[in-house]
Order: structure tokens, then C-alpha cells, then sequence
């Protein structure tokens, strides 16, 4: 087995990459909706802001260079007013190819947007909270593939899905991982038996997707069973359904079982780059499925799907084969099952507190 990361906690800083000074003191710009900071966002963009104008007269930003901060023009006050200008705004950088990570065709762009070049126009709007006048606590709500430049907070969810197996159960019946597609054909590994608490009980094993070669980020790579983003005006609930029959085939009937086990939190940067922050929260679910149920690609989002048992797992996360912001999720398993304890993990503090950062933008509230 040839290890990436040499601990999980290199694993969790792989993903929580910014320290919380680097996040609160750089030299981007604050985007500043009724003196609520809700974005981060680098100069480059700046001008492109500053400059446009719905309607070839009226100006949609007004930016303070001094104090390297921007907001909406005083006549764009409402919700309405705010979607609509953001609306106009992307849809012509789009088709005037002004911001490349609004398109489509992502070869031969110039360096300075090498950090957004795997994001697309999605046609799904996500929120910006922090309004104390509106009920939901939404200011406005943006196009997906803006949050990075403008650099606002964003949220999914992730379900880790996973069946329990009788310690009396021979095991015959499931699905069972053929270790020369997860391992790259390595015929010399050896599972990490004994790095891993086994909790007394049922033996769990975890259903894990292969991401299909054809995404634009991460292509390949190990992800949860269901993942996805909670778009404006959606519970975390209803994205779960929704993603579980999209991606995975898997009905109401079973996906309303999921139960919510918290979120984890965490400051990272854009895919190559480091000057791009990104805060964002994952609402995390685990399924228990039952023992004869099998996942089904069913959008293209997924190549396969494979069942293995823990500790599999666990060396997947050290050879670096798990998106990162997966990985979390799944080390916040380990934890809340007992995998991994203050026993047997020398860093069990530091992770915890990297799983769960305090994100200084405003979230959902009730």
C-alpha cells in the first residue's frame, strides 16, 4: 500500500486548510450586504464588478478600495432587486466568456483562472444568508458556479451509507469489493488490521461510489454513497431524497431513514490554487441500508459503487483516494462509531476541532 498521508490527521488538513488569520486577514475583497460580511473575494474579479452595469447605466456594485470591501448600489436594497442584478450580471459575464468558471469549455484559459476552471454554469441557485429581514434569513441567492469567486459560504450533505452485518452472518450474500479495482491491482496489500477500535456488535461496511472519470472535479475519485449541494429554499431533508434517488437509485422509502448526525465545517481553498477560500458545510447523515440493497449509477455522477469493510476504508483514506472534503466526513464517522478513540489516535482533539470550524458567515437559522 503506498500511502499518501501519513496519518488521518494529515488526511483532515488535507481538506481544513486555512488557518483562521490567513482566512480573517488577506488581501481579498469583503463582500458586505447590510454590514454583513458574506464573501471573500479575490482582486481579480474586482474590476469586472465594478464596472458593470444593468442596463449600460446603473451600476450594480459600488467598491471602497481603501477599506477593500464592496457591496450592492443603495438602489438594490431588496431580495428581488439583488437576485435579479446577480442574475443579469452572470449571464452576461457567461456568454461574454468575462468569467471562464461561468463556462462550459475549460481548455486553454488563461492562468489567472486556473483555480475556478472546473467549476460550470449549473443552473441551480444557492443561498447567501445573513438577512435579519427576511424570514428564511436569505439576502439573495446566486448562481452555483459564482460561490467560489465571490467566495461565499456554501452547504450539502453527505450520507454515509452503510449496512450492518450479524456477527453470526457468514457474509455470502453481499456484495463483495474486488480489491484489485480499489487498490490499482496491488497484489501485495494487506489490509491496516489493528490500526482501526473495532466496536463490539455487528460488523458495518461502507457502500462508496466511484466518481466517473468524466467530472469535472475529482474525476474518479472515492466519494460518499449520496452526496450533494442544498440549493436555495431547500431543507437539508429534501436534498437528501433527492440526491439519494438521483445518484444512487435509492427510494423514498429507504432514504427517509437517513439520520442527521450533525455537519462538519471547514475552511479550504479552490482546486489549484490557494488564494481562492472557500468556507463550507456539510450536513452529514448515515443510512443504514438494508443487506440485500444495491446502488445503481443512475446520473452519470457515479461510475460504481463498491462495499468494503472498514478498515479498507481507512487505508483508502492514507493513499489519498477519497475527495477531501469525503474524507472528513468519513473520519467524523470513525469518530462517532468509535473507530477512532483517544487510545488509539494521537491526534483525536485536533482532529475534532479541524471537523468542526467556526465559519465566520452567517448559515440557515430558524
Amino acid at each position: 500500500m503506498i500511502k499518501k498521508f501519513a496519518n488521518v490527521y494529515s488526511v483532515v488538513k488535507n481538506c481544513d486548510s486555512v488557518p483562521l488569520h490567513a482566512f480573517l486577514n488577506n488581501d481579498q475583497y469583503s463582500f458586505v450586504i447590510d454590514s454583513i460580511k458574506v464573501g471573500s473575494t479575490e482582486k481579480v474579479y474586482i474590476n469586472d464588478l465594478q464596472d458593470y452595469k444593468i442596463k449600460s447605466d446603473t451600476l450594480l456594485f459600488k467598491v471602497d478600495h481603501q477599506a477593500k470591501k464592496y457591496t450592492f448600489q443603495d438602489w438594490c436594497s431588496s431580495r428581488k432587486q439583488r437576485d435579479e442584478g446577480l442574475a443579469a450580471m452572470l449571464s452576461e459575464f457567461r456568454d461574454n466568456k468575462i468569467w471562464p468558471c461561468l463556462q462550459r469549455n475549460y481548455r486553454n484559459l488563461p492562468q489567472l483562472f486556473v483555480s475556478v476552471v472546473a467549476i460550470k454554469w449549473r443552473n441551480e441557485l444557492y443561498p447567501i444568508y445573513g438577512s435579519s429581514v427576511e424570514k428564511d434569513g436569505i439576502f439573495c441567492s446566486t448562481e452555483r458556479a459564482s460561490c467560489i469567486p465571490f467566495g461565499f459560504r456554501t452547504f450539502g450533505v453527505h450520507i454515509n451509507g452503510y449496512v450492518s452485518i450479524p456477527s453470526f452472518n457468514n457474509s455470502s450474500k453481499f456484495i463483495r469489493t474486488d480489491n484489485s479495482i480499489l487498490f490499482n491491482g496491488d497484489k501485495g496489500y494487506a489490509k491496516s488490521e489493528g490500526k482501526l477500535n473495532i466496536p463490539p456488535g455487528n460488523t458495518l461496511k461502507m457502500w462508496v461510489a466511484r466518481r466517473s472519470k468524466t467530472k469535472e472535479m475529482y474525476p474518479s475519485m472515492l466519494d460518499q454513497i449520496v452526496a450533494g449541494g442544498v440549493s436555495a429554499g431547500e431543507d437539508p431533508s429534501v436534498t437528501v431524497i433527492r440526491e439519494c434517488e438521483e445518484e444512487a437509485g435509492i427510494p423514498e422509502l429507504i432514504s427517509k431513514r437517513s439520520v442527521p448526525r450533525g455537519s462538519v465545517q471547514y475552511l479550504t481553498t479552490s482546486p489549484n490554487t490557494t488564494a481562492t477560500y472557500q468556507p463550507e458545510t456539510q450536513y452529514v447523515y448515515d443510512l443504514e441500508l438494508p443487506l440485500d440493497f444495491v446502488p445503481v449509477p443512475t446520473d452519470g455522477e457515479v461510475e460504481s459503487f463498491f462495499l468494503i469493510d472498514m478498515h479498507e476504508v481507512y487505508d483508502l483514506l492514507l493513499m489519498g483516494q477519497f475527495k477531501p472534503n469525503c474524507a472528513l466526513v468519513i473520519i467524523d464517522f470513525f469518530i462517532r462509531h468509535g473507530y477512532l478513540t483517544p487510545e488509539n489516535e494521537k491526534d483525536y482533539l485536533q482532529i475534532i476541532d479541524s471537523l468542526h470550524r467556526s465559519i465566520p458567515y452567517p448559515g440557515p437559522s430558524r
